[in-house]
């Protein structure tokens, strides 16, 4: 039996899924929210104030979005954000 190949075939292109500008970074909206606060130098209690959540979910965003730039701190998350945020 023989296997035909067709090497002039079109390959079929998959779109890639949306990401922020760092390579394969995927921020949720709202941690997106969270670290462009963080970069204006706004403390946990200022952006809860502003984003209308208690500071308990800003930590707990900061965190995951730590976790993701592959940072330790907020001084560090906001070193990368114009990076991640697209804005170089």
């Amino acid at each position: 039996m023989r296997t035909a190949v067709f090497e002039d075939a079109p390959v079929a292109a998959v779109p890639a899924p949306p990401q922020d500008a760092a390579q394969g970074i995927r921020l949720s909206a709202r941690e997106r929210e969270v670290l462009q606060l963080l970069a204006t130098g706004a403390t946990n209690r200022e952006i809860a104030a502003q984003l209308h959540v208690g500071p308990d979910s800003v930590k707990k965003h900061a965190s995951s979005l730590y976790r993701k730039l592959g940072v330790r701190n907020r001084t560090e998350a906001t070193q990368r954000a114009p990076e991640v945020l697209g804005i170089l």
